[in-house]
C-alpha cells in the first residue's frame, strides 16, 4: 500500500505504471494467502487498473463483491472499466427488473440471507406457536412479516447467480476457437480482450469451453482465465 500511494505521487509516467505493476504483483501474492478480504480485494483491484491489467482488475473486483455486494469503491470501479471495454464485446446486464425488486442482493452476500432467511423462518413459527384467543390472532397476523422476508430472502437465494462457474480472461488478445484446437477456425471475428467475462463449461486438457454474457460459447485455453471461485488448477488464477 506504500508503494502504491508513491505511486500516485509519481509524475514520470512510465515509474508511475511501473510502480502501480509491483504493487499489483505483490497485493496479487498477498490476496492469494488471504482470499477472504473484501478490502485487500478491492485494493487489488485498483492497483492493477491503474497498472494497466484491466482482466485481473475485474476479477478482482468481482471477488470482492462476491464477499462484500455493499463496497461501492468496487462496484463503481468495475462498472468504470466494463464501460471500457469494446462495444462489440458483450457484458453482464445489471439493473433490469429481477435486480430492481432484489436489491439486497447488492447488499448482503449469500451467507448472510441465509442467516436472515433462518432467523425470519424461527420468528414466524414462535409468532404463530404462542398466544391465545385475541392475543393469538394479533401475533398471527404478526408473524406475516416475517413470513413475507422469509419468502423474498427464499426468492432471492434462488435467483442468485452461482459464481462457482464464472471467470474472466487475465490474458489480452485471446481468439475463441470453435473446437479445442490452435487449428480450429475462430468462433468470432474479434479477438478477446482482458476483462472479458465468461461462464465456464467443459474442461479438455488445456482447453476450456466458455460462454460469453450473449450466450456465444466456444473455446479458449485455461491458462488465459482465472474463476471467481478457483475450481481447477488451470484456473485458479
Amino acid at each position: 500500500r506504500a508503494g502504491y500511494q508513491q505511486s500516485l505521487a509519481q509524475t514520470d509516467r512510465d515509474k508511475r505504471r511501473s510502480g502501480f505493476a509491483e504493487s499489483e504483483g505483490l497485493l496479487r501474492e498477498l490476496q492469494a494467502a488471504y482470499p477472504d478480504r473484501p478490502q485487500l480485494l478491492a485494493d487489488w483491484g485498483n492497483a492493477a487498473l491503474l497498472a494497466q491489467e484491466p482482466g485481473r482488475a475485474i476479477l478482482a473486483y468481482r471477488r470482492a463483491l462476491r464477499l462484500d455486494p455493499a463496497l461501492g469503491r468496487a462496484r463503481r470501479n468495475l462498472s468504470f472499466l466494463r464501460e471500457h471495454l469494446p462495444e462489440w464485446l458483450p457484458r453482464p446486464q445489471k439493473g433490469g427488473t429481477v435486480d430492481s425488486l432484489l436489491f439486497w442482493q447488492q447488499l448482503l452476500p449469500a451467507p448472510h440471507q441465509h442467516v436472515v432467511l433462518a432467523a425470519a423462518v424461527a420468528a414466524a413459527v414462535a409468532l404463530f406457536s404462542f398466544g391465545a384467543g385475541r392475543r393469538r390472532r394479533l401475533l398471527r397476523t404478526l408473524a406475516l412479516l416475517p413470513v413475507a422476508l422469509a419468502l423474498a430472502m427464499g426468492l432471492s437465494l434462488l435467483t442468485e447467480r452461482d459464481a462457482r462457474r464464472d471467470a474472466v480472461l487475465v490474458v489480452s488478445g485471446v481468439t475463441l476457437r470453435s473446437a479445442d484446437s490452435n487449428g480450429a477456425p475462430p468462433a468470432l471475428g474479434h479477438p478477446l480482450p482482458a476483462g472479458t467475462e465468461v461462464t465456464v463449461g467443459e474442461l479438455r486438457g488445456e482447453w476450456t469451453r466458455v460462454t460469453l454474457a450473449d450466450g456465444q460459447t466456444g473455446w479458449v485455453k485455461s491458462s488465459a482465465l482465472a474463476t471467481l471461485v478457483p475450481l481447477e488448477p488451470g484456473l485458479s488464477g
